[in-house]
């Protein structure tokens, strides 16, 4: 018996071989990371979990409207705001941003392009039930983002391509225009 530990398609080969020889073998990989192609002439599969890409429960992504695998793992691991002031709204969405810089695969992007708002404002809206940035004050989703960025390590940054994005403001993406943060006394109901 012979147990391959990988995901690449080039193994069928040797699993083939394997086959003539009259050997058993099982195949060993992430369900993201494996070569249909390999997986159909194993005798067995095991699949290993990916510490990334942990099993979302059916409910998350259908209920509540997250679809991007960044805020499928972030549903998992950060609770919804149960009492929706304005003080745990903005202190739950700082929470958002913060898992977003602590997690390996969202901290890379925030280093290297940034994370779109769109992706920002589904976490959000997941964590946050019935949120609406006009009910603090805010016009726009942006202008809700510049003012929570204030006085953190986060800003919201507008690329050359002109798509705006959440940044680290120590790797702020060559070319790229830092929109100022708000204050709260800017942002008034109008």
């Amino acid at each position: 018996m012979f147990v391959i530990v990988s995901g690449d398609g080039g193994f069928a080969a040797l699993a083939k071989k394997l086959h003539e020889y009259g050997k058993t073998v099982i195949g060993c990989a992430y369900r993201s990371a494996v070569n249909k192609t390999f997986q159909a002439v194993c005798d067995e599969f095991v699949w290993i979990t990916d510490p990334e890409e942990k099993v979302q429960p059916a409910h998350v992504p259908d209920q509540l409207g997250v679809t991007d695998p960044r805020n499928i793992r972030l549903a998992e691991q950060v609770a919804r705001v149960t009492v929706p002031t304005p003080e745990n709204i903005v202190a739950k969405t700082r929470e958002i941003l913060d898992w977003y810089a602590q997690n390996t695969t969202t901290s890379v992007d925030l280093v290297q392009k940034g994370i779109t708002l769109s992706v920002i404002k589904e976490a959000v809206m997941y964590a946050i039930p019935d949120f609406q940035p006009g009910r603090l004050g805010f016009a726009k989703f942006i202008e809700y983002m510049q003012f929570v960025c204030q006085g953190t390590i986060y800003c919201i940054v507008r690329l050359p391509t002109s798509q705006v994005v959440l940044a680290l403001r120590c790797a702020v993406p060559n070319g790229s225009e830092v929109l100022p943060d708000l204050d709260a006394h800017e942002m008034e109901c109008g």
